[in-house]
């Protein structure tokens, strides 16, 4: 029809059944549905209509997330008023579903906010009313969700078993569920630590989602298969994955991407030893997500810039991004930011005299399955602790990871913090290689 642009078809209906009659309405999308549908991102291969309670449904139609795109909100402080509202109005008028994507909405808000407690409570909540309105989709697209969540509380077991329940109930034809789910099971697995079934998971992912012809997530995923080749010592992969995912952002017009892919340029840099490359790198990256995101929960480049600079033997500099880092870990709640952190910090504690209480750090990082399992945190962090305990005297260095392996962490944390508000410390001038610790 003139003035009409079509986005898409099902010509699998048009040849398998007679229509013998057609209907024309409406459709509620949501805010990232919309931008897809714009870009011709849907397939109507599978899909159907179900009348329900009155209502047309459409069902297996397979709408493109944006990758990263927070319900048309980028404020996840905004999102999460809206989703509130949301959920609210949806209970009044005892719509079930609509309350279900409103709570998932809210989930992830609060989980950019880092309130996870409260949007692990949300998720759950969806998840309940998804299985009630008989909404698979949802549901699995929910409980994946919350996985990811787990997994960065460190709950790998409970996380991996919901990931693993919602691609067991997602249809074979919905590809872009099981292509969802499988990044998320890749995500959970590194974090866990377990690097070969990381990259395993997460290749599917990638391939199934350039299968859809939906770029921005195959590129959203190929950020964490770079990370995971990364970790796993394959640093050349690394930097080939990485320079790659730069240049296919830049390409579909991702801009936040490219500051992700200079973000893993930036490690890989790190674990080359190219500490000047490192930090000029992660300057752009930072400067790309500013332009982009501009987000205080998008990301936070501070650990990795801290590394940098201490490689570079910029003290000052060093200690104000670890702070930084810091306060935006004790808000946010980012494992893989924290632990950068926490070997940035045992770092700087062996150049200020402090080997002890370093190698007391650094344990307690590796308490982690990732830092316990990555040959990056090898290379940029253990062998250098590794090799400062090593001038301990007998038993010392023993007896410190011990004490590591048992402080508690957030309670260290928020210690350690405390103690940077006055960075850098004074330098140290003592000729002894050991401290008292951190007790």
């Amino acid at each position: 029809m003139a003035g009409r642009k079509v986005v898409a078809t099902n010509r699998k209906a048009r040849h398998d059944y007679e229509i013998i009659d057609t209907f024309e309405c409406g459709i509620v999308l949501r805010g990232s549905e919309v931008k897809s549908l714009r870009d011709a991102q849907v397939q109507l291969k599978d899909a159907y209509a179900d009348i329900r309670d009155g209502e047309i449904w459409l069902e297996r139609a397979h709408i493109a997330r944006q990758f990263g795109y927070e319900e048309s909100y980028r404020d996840a402080g905004t999102a999460r008023k809206h989703f509130a509202e949301s959920v609210e109005l949806y209970q009044q008028i005892g719509h079930k579903l609509g309350m279900a994507y409103a709570l998932l909405g809210l989930g992830r808000a609060m989980t950019h906010l880092g309130a996870l407690g409260e949007a692990e409570e949300a998720m759950k909540r969806s998840i309940s009313l998804h299985r009630e309105a008989g909404n698979e989709i949802g549901q699995c697209e929910t409980m994946a969700t919350l996985g990811g969540l787990l997994a960065q509380e460190g709950r790998f077991q409970e996380a991996e078993d919901l990931v693993r329940q919602s691609l067991s109930l997602t249809p074979e034809a919905n590809r872009f569920g099981i292509a969802f789910g499988l990044g998320f099971l890749g995500h959970v697995q590194f974090l866990s630590g377990r690097l070969a079934e990381a990259e395993a998971a997460t290749l599917e992912s990638i391939s199934l989602f350039e299968d859809l012809g939906w770029r921005v997530w195959a590129v959203g995923r190929s950020i964490n298969l770079a990370r995971v080749y990364l970790h796993a010592g394959q640093v050349g992969a690394a930097h080939v994955k990485a320079r790659h995912v730069v240049a296919q952002a830049r390409e579909i017009g991702w801009g936040r991407g490219a500051g992700y892919g200079k973000l893993v340029l930036g490690e890989v840099a790190l674990a080359e030893g190219d500490d000047a490359g490192a930090q000029a790198i992660l300057q752009e990256s930072k400067l790309d997500l500013k332009e982009h995101a501009d987000e205080a929960w998008d990301v936070n480049q501070s650990p990795w810039l801290a590394l940098a600079a201490r490689g570079l033997a910029q003290r000052a500099e060093a200690w104000r991004h670890l702070t930084t880092a810091l306060d935006w870990v004790a808000t946010y709640h980012r494992a893989l930011e924290r632990l950068a952190a926490q070997a940035c910090l045992a770092l700087l504690l062996v150049d200020e005299g402090k080997v002890e209480t370093a190698v007391e750090v650094y344990a307690l990082a590796s308490r982690h399955p990732l830092v316990a399992n990555s040959r990056w945190f090898e290379m940029v962090a253990g062998r250098q602790i590794a090799a400062a305990a090593a001038a301990l005297p007998d038993g010392v260095a023993e007896a410190a990871r011990e004490r590591g392996r048992e402080l508690d962490l957030a309670v260290t944390l928020q210690e350690l913090a405390g103690e940077l508000d006055a960075f850098p410390p004074e330098p140290h001038r003592s000729g002894s290689g050991s401290d008292s610790g951190t007790h």
